[in-house]
């Protein structure tokens, strides 16, 4: 539950048909959902640029071919990985982080309510960072799975005694955030047919708190330097369906976006996967807050890779179409650099001061295949 915002947006249209980005999600006025891969049909960006293969990087995609007719095109071929083809450039690492299919057990009617029932599938990864014991989390249903970096494999199962009261129907994504009220927390966003819906935060127990009832929450990222707004101070960003792109605390920054994911970028600009008719990737200006559309209006689903742009080169990096790992350009031009025959939902590159990202950095992937009933983390490494 929770306001809503009606603005009409600026320099994109939205819609009515209801989508989410990186993940399906049908809702209703107040927060019907159901999770399912089921990317768009489409031709890619609008817009290309040069194609660049001597930097090790794979194919640049060029205007009006869809993208799921391109392939890498790595000199070792696809690299068999205990059952999935992955392909990526030579000099690359391919290997599995961790397989977590015995300890997680993907039910599709986990939860029912009298108008819905929903899964527990795995649709967002995200770096788990000290106080906390370091690691990552993955958003599964009404579930947070903790693998720590030590090894160990923690369920921590947040379902509420019943639907639509207080507690998350569905958990949409999660972040580590600095300093929610004094201290350091995790936050989660959620949403449900009816209550439930808002920001919990989690303290370092792991012990969940509602800190808002905000309405159809579908994404919350963290911006540690607050470079975006320029408050030289930490922020939080959260958007969801029918609501406007907020700061933390009802600050607006773009009305109506209905935004899916969000991320700030190094340089200070922050990139927005809005739901649209159609959907599209828009970037948003540091301060002024004025709107690009970068992709559109052929987008399949995207979903950004936090962490990225803080450890590598390119502008920004995202999963497209659950299937490729895309370097994004300024312009919305991308180079695809490694693809899958499985499902890749979510992805992160831990920063450097995590125990995780020490050393050469890499791609962590939530990488999962529901007709062999396996899910995994894999990590891709350029050399």
């Amino acid at each position: 539950m929770g306001q809503a915002s009606g603005t009409a947006a600026q320099a994109f249209v939205l819609l009515a048909r209801p989508f989410v980005i990186g993940f399906s999600v049908g809702f209703s006025a107040c927060g019907r959902v159901f999770f399912e891969v089921q990317p768009i049909d489409a031709t890619g960006p609008s817009d290309a640029s040069e194609a660049s293969d001597d930097d090790g990087r794979m194919v640049d995609r060029p205007p009006e071919q869809d993208v799921a007719d391109q392939r890498p095109e790595s000199q070792d071929g696809p690299r068999l990985l205990d059952g999935e083809n992955v392909t990526a450039p030579p000099g690359w690492t391919v290997e599995v982080y961790r397989d977590f299919s015995a300890d997680y057990e993907f039910r599709s009617m986990d939860f029912s309510e009298p108008m819905e029932t929903y899964s527990n599938d795995t649709i967002r990864l995200f770096v788990v960072e000290a106080p906390f014991e370091p690691g990552l989390g993955i958003v599964a249903g009404r579930h947070v799975l903790e693998l720590q970096a030590s090894g160990a494999f923690v369920d921590h199962n947040y379902t509420p005694a019943a639907v639509d009261t207080v507690g998350p129907d569905v958990i949409t994504a999660g972040t580590f955030f600095p300093n929610i009220d004094g201290a350091p927390a995790i936050v989660l966003s959620a949403t449900s047919w009816g209550a439930g819906d808002g920001h919990y935060t989690l303290d370092t127990s792991w012990t969940l708190t509602q800190a808002t009832a905000n309405n159809n929450v579908w994404t919350v990222s963290a911006d540690p330097t607050g470079r975006f707004d320029g408050l030289g101070l930490p922020a939080l960003y959260w958007s969801g369906y029918e609501q406007a792109l907020f700061r933390y605390g009802w600050v607006e920054i773009v009305p109506a976006a209905s935004a899916s994911d969000i991320q700030v970028l190094p340089g200070g600009e922050m990139l927005a996967v809005v739901q649209g008719a159609p959907a599209s990737l828009v970037r948003i200006e540091s301060v002024t807050h004025g709107v690009t559309q970068l992709m559109g209006p052929a987008m399949r689903s995207l979903t950004l890779v936090a962490g990225a742009p803080e450890r590598f080169s390119g502008y920004a990096y995202a999963l497209y179409d659950q299937r490729q790992l895309i370097e994004l350009r300024r312009d919305g031009s991308f180079t695809v650099l490694a693809e899958t025959d499985w499902t890749w939902a979510s992805a992160v590159v831990p920063p450097a001061s995590h125990p995780l990202g020490a050393g050469r950095p890499g791609f962590y992937i939530l990488d999962k295949n529901r007709a062999l009933d396996r899910d995994r983390v894999i990590r891709l490494v350029p050399p």
